[in-house]
């Protein structure tokens, strides 16, 4: 039962579990509170809408009636008389659904049907105020259309997730979504408050919409409206025929909008609103709300000059205090114009209770700044600064939303002063000071793509805009820019004073610092990190001098200029030095720059991969023998990856995660374990780290289930960009494991064709849907899958939708990752065609992205060519060196080497890529059937052309074969535990070591021409050669010490070689 007096005075929280339809096993209990009505009736489906009356409980203010047969998705409506005679039909004031406008019936819904699968998401969640918080506001109905009607929420959601982290928001705020009977409104003046609006689905498939956003680390936050409601009859105007929600007199009782104001001063209508409010906080998981139009409810009507509404203040107060103590990790925002003190602070100091304010003052005066000319601009300098002063006040949050975008009011691009060419450096200029400003982001849909027409709730956006260069470089620079927003502490550290610094900036055009268009500051995290901010908003390029430290040098990690943006300026490094305490940096018209000052903090550089004295020691290598000491040859500067030594880590087995992914009971940042061992990679002279699948998924890790979040079991995103992070900075290029042929059945689109068959909108992402037959594992239809693997799906990569959800994923890891490259798994299974679109797009995204394919038989050249791949894996000659020791017999490789590389051979130009073993195959240390062989082996690898790769732990010898069943694999891809790398054998170490070294200090073993010199059973003799370098190989196989006598360009050589030895000559 409910609080009676708890509803009666305002302090109820959940009146929508005692009011409304709730149904069992038989039927539904209806309930409703109209005090003034005569009688009351249900009418529905399930009575033919014929009156079923309803009893007087309670007081007698309360209507209850319990009716049979009443099920879910059936349509219903309270039919109230009233004192005057008359009798109106009602939709239900806590009913959670309603039938599509202009129709209002409500509809009974299960609120409990919907299991949500967010635990470790609302666990983690946080209010933002000390990390980033980069919100995408949005209208559900025209962000993006079908060819008729709309999205539904399930459906707009797996759109939305790879679009927001492409672009880099962290959040999404949703126009209002309760029911509303007229689009424009856009949802403002509500008839339906507990209802979510059928225009795009029902309860489920918004909790859906709102699981998989969490899933992606996406917060929700939704329009609040608690000042007005829709006027419409049927709603809750005159509900009981007298003013049971509104209040009485219309000087008060009706809006500038011209719907209803709610009467604050009624404990029963509170307890209606926040009752509400918690509803999408609890039964939802909705991470906050914005409340909208805040001053109408400070102020009456929203005018100061008629005082405080002292009620409404205290209803937000209660509510505020209620929904905070009540969820962990919410934010509760309050769009307010007018100077009312404390909106954000707590409640017990006298505050409205608020974790933000919306800044309408920063909103208005940076808009009119930027529509003003250069010379109106100079005479104006306080728009731009008065919001310094003021904004250590409240906790700010400032907006660039819908309504700046509607109305005449011209879009953000357009607000820009000037012609066409002219916007779009201003345009970009002001969001990076908008980023650099204290206070939290918000900014609507369209404004990232620089949307010329104004907002129509009717229309999609266009974005077709994104044909055009101007618009393609100017998302490209949002994207930037927020994914530097998300990763820069600096920018975070927004309330208290302390992350905020005037700095006194020069113009050379405009030296009166009272009149000039330059700005400066200072960003500070709390860990002593700094970023400067330079800004230059005149028409003409300018010099900015600033003062600087002699001890300061600040690097620039960002310019709005740059050409990848449409600006005019390469990207190239800056660091600004002082000369005099001064230092000078040039800025383009209309820019802003930041520059990195101070250090990160003291975790992360001690976990940067400094050389520790174990792994870091020098490494010795007696068998690579110069015949010239002094050295003269100058490295050929190629591609990076000609030189790449890769090593090659399965990230869930070399981290030592669980087996299966149970979500938040496996998950942990077990990543930063890489952190650790990055001395040792160094000190082994590797140079490129090759990761294993890190994608999302539930079992290997090649059954992807979310291309865009990483494995919870190995860690979050931020785990990641750590980790990438350090090693970058140590000299390391990242590729990834791109597993695109097939999914997991964890993805989501394959589980929406689960739940809604022929339905699903993803049924064409999928190779061969038949709905006609059904798979072992239960399904109503059947798949292609890999290799008969039913856990894997065969992925559609014909259908654009799925191409491009794949492309934004290998966008969103380069612009966030930093990566370098892809190793393409199951290559030979995939159309060719889809190849030849990942290499233009990533070329696109970075000129020297690396491309290799898995590929196991076959001729290379179909996949590793010009147009489609650089490299693949080279299965040949990996057999051929492990069969050739085992067999005693150097025929059956050399073989293979001078068929594929040399002169003539069918690969000589192409740089495959080799290895010993890896994540599928048996570890070369058990493959050999005389451990003596592993160091000729490596010695092979090195020499052979072709890119090397060591398989991680193999650098120990460590042994592992595989078995059968599901557990197959796990013997190749063991944890490395701490114990067993202070056990290790350095010996085998430390000849790869210095092969790896010596690789990078030749020409002839990356470029060099192949040719053998010697071939018996148990010996080899090769040379590669490039101009007049030459480095050449001599292998041993025999039990037994060798000599060999060979003659190469007119020199004879005489090689002592001990049994299973080798020896490399490089000869200058």
């Amino acid at each position: 039962m409910m609080d009676n007096y708890g509803f009666y005075t305002g302090k109820s929280f959940d009146a929508y579990e005692f009011f409304g339809c709730h149904t069992d096993e038989n039927g539904a209990v209806f309930r409703v509170f109209a005090p003034a009505a005569v009688r009351i009736s249900v009418i529905g489906e399930f009575n033919g809408w014929q009156d079923t009356p309803m009893n007087k409980i309670g007081d007698g203010n309360f209507w209850a009636v319990y009716i049979e047969g009443v099920k879910p998705g059936q349509m219903y409506k309270y039919k109230i008389y009233k004192s005057d005679g008359s009798c109106m039909d009602h939709c239900d004031p806590y009913g959670y659904g309603m039938e599509l406008r202009p129709a209002s019936a409500s509809i009974v819904r299960n609120l409990y049907g919907y299991e949500f699968q967010d635990d470790a998401w609302m666990k983690k969640r946080s209010n933002g105020v000390a990390s980033a918080l980069n919100i995408y506001e949005i209208h559900a109905g025209s962000w993006k259309k079908p060819q008729n009607g709309w999205y539904r929420y399930d459906e707009l959601a797996m759109q939305l997730v790879p679009y927001l982290k492409e672009y880099g928001y962290n959040y999404i705020e949703l126009l209002p979504i309760g029911e509303h009977p007229c689009d424009e409104s856009w949802g403002y003046q509500c008839s339906g408050f507990y209802s979510p609006t059928s225009r795009y689905g029902t309860l489920d498939d918004y909790k859906k919409m709102i699981d998989i956003l969490h899933h992606n680390d996406i917060g929700v936050v939704m329009d609040f409206v608690p000042v007005h409601f829709a006027l419409d009859a049927y709603a809750l105007a005159k509900f009981d025929g007298t003013a049971l929600y509104e209040y009485p007199h219309k000087d008060v009782g009706n809006s500038e909008w011209g719907s209803c104001n709610f009467m604050h001063s009624r404990g029963e209508v509170r307890s209606f609103l926040q009752s509400c409010a918690n509803y999408w906080l609890k039964e939802y998981h909705v991470d906050g709300l914005r409340m909208d139009a805040i001053s109408n409810m400070i102020y009456w009507q929203g005018n100061p000059a008629r005082g405080v509404n002292k009620d409404a203040v205290a209803f937000l107060q209660n509510m505020n205090e209620g929904l905070v103590n009540r969820h962990s990790g919410i934010l509760l925002a309050a769009e307010d114009s007018t100077v009312y003190p404390g909106v954000t602070k707590r409640v017990a100091e006298g505050g409205l209770g608020f974790t933000y304010k919306w800044d309408m003052g920063f909103m208005h005066d940076t808009l009119e700044y930027f529509q003003k000319n250069t010379g109106e601009r100079l005479n104006n300098r306080n728009k731009l600064t008065f919001s310094m002063h003021y904004f250590k006040d409240e906790r700010y949050l400032l907006a660039f939303s819908h309504d700046e975008v509607v109305h005449g009011k011209a879009t953000i691009i357009q607000k820009m002063n000037g012609d066409y060419d002219r916007k779009f450096p201003q345009a970009r200029a002001l969001y990076a000071y908008m980023v650099a400003h204290p206070g939290k982001k918000l900014n609507f849909m369209g404004n990232e793509i620089a949307h010329f027409r104004e907002w129509d709730e009717k229309r999609e956006q266009d974005w077709n805009l994104l044909d055009f260069p101007k618009h393609r470089e100017f998302a490209a620079y949002m994207q930037a820019l927020n994914h530097l927003y998300l990763s820069e502490e600096t920018l975070w550290n927004d309330y208290g004073g302390d992350g905020f610094e005037w700095v006194h900036a020069v113009s050379q055009n405009y030296p009166d610092t009272e009149h000039s268009c330059v700005f400066a500051w200072k960003r500070k995290a709390e860990n002593g990190r700094q970023l400067l901010c330079v800004f230059q908003f005149a028409d003409r390029a300018d010099g900015v001098t600033l003062p600087l430290a002699e001890d300061e040098k600040p690097e620039l990690v960002f310019d709005t200029d740059w050409m990848e943006f449409g600006g005019a300026t390469p990207k190239q490094d800056e660091v600004l030095t002082a000369q005099n305490g001064r230092a000078v940096t040039k800025m383009a018209a209309f820019s802003a720059k930041f520059f990195v000052v101070g250090k990160r903090d003291e975790e992360e550089t001690d976990n940067m991969g400094a050389d520790t004295t174990e792994a870091g020691e020098p490494i010795t290598a007696e068998p690579i023998e110069k015949l010239s000491e002094n050295s003269s040859v100058k490295l050929v500067d190629g591609a990076w990856f000609d030189r790449a030594v890769v090593y090659h880590i399965y990230p869930l087995g070399y981290c030592g995660a669980p087996q299966y992914n149970e979500g938040e009971k496996t998950q942990g940042s077990r990543i930063l374990k890489v952190l650790d061992r990055i001395g040792h990679l160094k000190a082994l002279g590797v140079n490129t780290i090759y990761f294993g699948p890190v994608f999302e998924s539930l079992w290997h890790g090649y059954d992807t289930s979310d291309y865009y979040r990483t494995d919870s079991r190995l860690g979050s995103m931020k785990d990641f960009q750590k980790v990438f992070r350090a090693l970058k900075e140590n000299g390391f290029k990242i590729v990834l494991d791109g597993v695109f042929n097939h999914v997991g059945r964890g993805f989501e689109p394959f589980r929406d064709l689960q739940e809604k068959g022929e339905a699903s909108i993803y049924k064409d992402w999928f190779c061969n849907v038949h709905f006609g037959s059904s798979t072992p594992l239960g399904d109503a239809f059947s798949y292609d899958t890999w290799q008969g693997n039913w856990e894997l799906v065969k992925l559609n990569l014909k259908n654009k939708a799925v191409v491009d959800h794949l492309l934004g994923a290998v966008k969103m890891w380069v612009e966030t990752f930093d990566i370098d490259g892809l190793r393409l798994d199951a290559a030979d299974c995939i159309d060719k065609e889809f190849f030849k679109q990942l290499k233009v797009y990533t070329q696109g995204l970075k000129k020297d992205f690396w491309l290799m394919g898995e590929i196991i038989h076959g001729d290379y050249k179909m996949w590793a060519n010009p147009d489609m791949m650089h490299s693949v894996t080279n299965y040949e000659c990996w057999k051929g060196i492990y069969s050739s020791h085992n067999d005693k017999n150097y025929f059956e490789i050399a073989h293979s080497l001078r068929r594929q590389f040399a002169k003539g051979g069918i690969y000589e130009n192409l740089r495959l890529y080799n290895f010993l073993d890896n994540h599928d195959v048996n570890r070369i240390a058990s493959l050999l059937k005389n451990p003596a062989d592993l160091e000729n082996a490596y010695t092979m690898l090195f020499c052979m052309p072709g890119i090397p790769s060591v398989y991680y732990g193999s650098e120990w010898g460590i042994a592992g074969v595989k078995t059968s069943g599901k557990e197959a694999d796990l013997p190749v891809r063991p944890p490395i535990e701490e114990a067993e790398v202070a056990k290790r054998d350095t010996k085998l170490e430390k000849h790869i070591a210095a092969l790896a070294r010596l690789r990078q200090t030749t020409n002839a073993l990356v470029y060099g021409e192949y040719a053998d010199i010697l071939v018996r059973n148990e010996q080899l003799v090769f040379v590669r050669q490039y101009n007049k370098e030459a480095v050449i190989a001599a292998f041993n196989i025999a039990d037994t010490a060798v000599s060999l006598d060979f003659e190469w360009q007119g020199e004879k050589y005489a090689v002592e070689l001990a049994p299973h030895d080798s020896r490399v000559i490089v000869k200058e």
